[in-house]
């Protein structure tokens, strides 16, 4: 299986960071990212890379117009 992360990197120590930002519209609802894809994407990753994701930033600014492709509320 080919991944978006080299297999050097998943054979060393170095710690994996993700960060989710700029969902597809398919992804959005009124209030911003649909929750529930957004948990199911952030599960497949840390299924794909036990023991190497270390952390998952999830759409930064929230309740930002810029952050959450939606009004602040």
């Amino acid at each position: 299986m080919t991944h978006p992360i080299p297999d050097e990197a998943l054979d060393s120590d170095i710690a994996i960071i993700a960060r989710l930002s700029n969902p597809p519209a398919w992804a959005l609802t009124a209030q911003g990212p649909s929750t529930e894809a957004t948990a199911q994407l952030v599960t497949t990753l840390a299924g794909r890379y036990p023991g190497v994701l270390q952390a998952v930033e999830i759409f930064p600014a929230a309740n930002t117009t810029g952050g959450w492709n939606a009004a602040p509320t």
